[in-house]
């Protein structure tokens, strides 16, 4: 008896991974599926791992060829397939229990062709964010039919094979394009072309690993260059079968050229691929929609000008994702569009200043200020009691608007009162960082921007989960409130950035400053 759906799961350079998605496929609610497991022709033990894991369970067939790459184990899969329903799971991801039987459920009852769910992006830390698979909306409520009367309709939904459910006679003969990277792209177009309409399920099903060293989406390697091939072979696609293909495409091209320019690390291969996506637009004609920071690289200008104040270090920018950027030693003119300072310490996830300027430019802001994720969880926000704290880390600020100065209390003091504030929380964030010592901590002596340092201190140095962290803090905290004393205190205007408590233990505001008053609780 043939199975109702056939998963196809490739294994290759997955062998850390490859347990885990197998696992999740026999922890289904839903067992009437065959999983096809192709190990493609894998050399780290993907395989092995992957016949571990299946163990006895008749479900699974493992099979094994030589290295055909993603689109030729797909293909393979497609070839054996058995079950009226066809499935793609990468070998680095999982199936939520019921992405089975909701998917299969939905698609019955529907009676269309295919049916997407929601995506739930998961890193190794622990975090996780959930997606629609559908881009710029919310999730949606409820499950539903989304037309795909025009072009534009069909590059909202993620063109991902592997969080959706195929009808076997939908899919027909048609296969995943050999040789190429990014072969998603091209099956899923010409799907849609075909298809009225995809069904949506408003679930996070599909688990989808973020992070991994070698996961093709994040990969600094000569690939990359396979996109350009890509997009004119979706441009052929999307010429034809349903309206409005010339404005989508600009959009579609936009957003891919976006999604591959931060992987480019390497200096010569970025600048290799900036040169060959200019002549792709020349040649092309086409006029991308692409987001602010790529569309200042392409046009070789400066989109932030990260000028560095006195022992602040250039290495604190060197992951940063973003190609128009350039390095102001101190006492140098930025250039660009956009002016950050950075003070010494001070460190930024690789996708914040890209975020910043795209961000920031598309508004009519003078300034854009970032909130942050403490490591213990939990996002802070950029403005405290007292007003906008004075952390130029997190300022992102137009050049004419740039006051000028020597450094970040310059900046604090001049753009504080700016009415044309764009506060993200929120937003892109600094990264985990050293806790300063209490002397670097004290520079500058002003008591807000103390404060201000000893919040972000706590919340990105220290994971409070962690009982060596909390040790750690009580330690550090005790040497800060030593080198306070030995100074005879700070000076400046009262904030309430942390608890008064810890202020007096830290001897920097009044002895007999009151705490806030309790709530009483209500009489029962």
């Amino acid at each position: 008896m043939k199975p109702a759906v056939s998963v196809i799961l490739p294994a290759y350079g997955v062998v850390e991974q490859i347990g885990a998605a197998i696992a999740s496929l026999r922890a289904q609610a839903m067992g009437d599926f065959e999983a096809l497991v192709i190990d493609d022709g894998s050399t780290d033990g993907s395989g092995a791992a992957a016949a571990a894991a299946i163990g006895t369970d008749a479900r699974f067939r493992l099979i094994r060829q030589e290295n055909r790459g993603l689109s030729g184990a797909r293909n393979r899969g497609l070839d054996l397939a058995q079950g009226e329903f066809i499935a793609f799971l990468d070998g680095d991801d999982r199936y939520a229990p019921q992405f089975l039987a909701r998917m299969l459920a939905a698609l019955r009852t529907d009676g269309g062709d295919w049916v997407a769910c929601g995506v739930r992006d998961c890193w190794s830390d622990g975090r996780f964010s959930d997606h629609p698979a559908i881009h710029d909306v919310p999730m949606p409520a409820t499950t539903a039919r989304w037309a795909l009367d025009d072009w534009d309709a069909v590059i909202r939904h993620y063109p991902s094979a592997w969080n959706k459910l195929y009808r076997r006679d939908f899919i027909g003969d048609l296969r995943f394009d050999a040789g190429t990277w990014f072969e998603d792209h091209a099956f899923y177009q010409q799907l849609a072309a075909r298809s009225p309409a995809l069904l949506h399920l408003p679930e996070p099903l599909y688990l989808q690993t973020r992070g991994r060293v070698g996961q093709i989406t994040t990969s600094d390697d000569e690939r990359i260059f396979d996109q350009f091939a890509v997009l004119d072979r979706l441009r052929g696609i999307m010429a034809g079968a349903k309206p409005g293909g010339a404005a989508a495409f600009a959009h579609l091209a936009g957003r891919l050229l976006a999604e591959r320019a931060p992987v480019l690390r390497n200096p010569e291969r970025r600048a290799r691929w900036l040169a060959r996506a200019r002549d792709w637009i020349a040649a092309s004609g086409v006029s991308p929609v692409l987001p602010p920071a790529l569309d200042f690289a392409l046009q070789g200008k400066v989109a932030v000008s990260v000028l560095l104040a006195p022992g602040a270090e250039a290495a604190a920018l060197q992951d940063q994702d973003l190609a128009a950027l350039e390095i102001v030693a101190p006492g140098g003119v930025p250039q660009g569009a956009s002016v950050l300072c950075v003070a010494p310490g001070d460190r930024f996830e690789p996708a914040a200043l890209r975020l910043w300027f795209d961000l920031l430019w598309r508004s009519d802001a003078d300034l854009l200020v970032s909130g942050w994720r403490a490591r213990n969880g939990g996002w802070r926000s950029p403005l405290a009691g007292e007003g906008l704290l004075p952390l130029p880390c997190l300022w992102l600020v137009r050049a004419g608007c740039w006051p000028g100065g020597e450094g970040p209390e310059a900046w604090a003091a001049t753009l504080a009162d700016r009415p044309r504030l764009l506060s993200v929380f929120p937003g892109a964030i600094p990264g985990a960082r050293a806790v300063p010592a209490p002397a670097a901590l004290l520079a500058g002596g002003r008591r807000d921007l103390v404060l201000a340092r000893l919040r972000l201190a706590l919340d990105l140095g220290f994971d409070r989960r962690r009982w060596c962290d909390r040790l750690a803090c009580a330690l550090w905290l005790a040497r800060l409130a030593l080198a306070i004393r030995r100074r005879g205190g700070l000076a400046g205007p009262p904030a309430s950035l942390i608890a008064s408590r810890l202020q007096r233990f830290l001897g920097i505001c009044r002895e007999d400053a009151p705490d806030p008053p309790r709530q009483k609780a209500p009489p029962v």
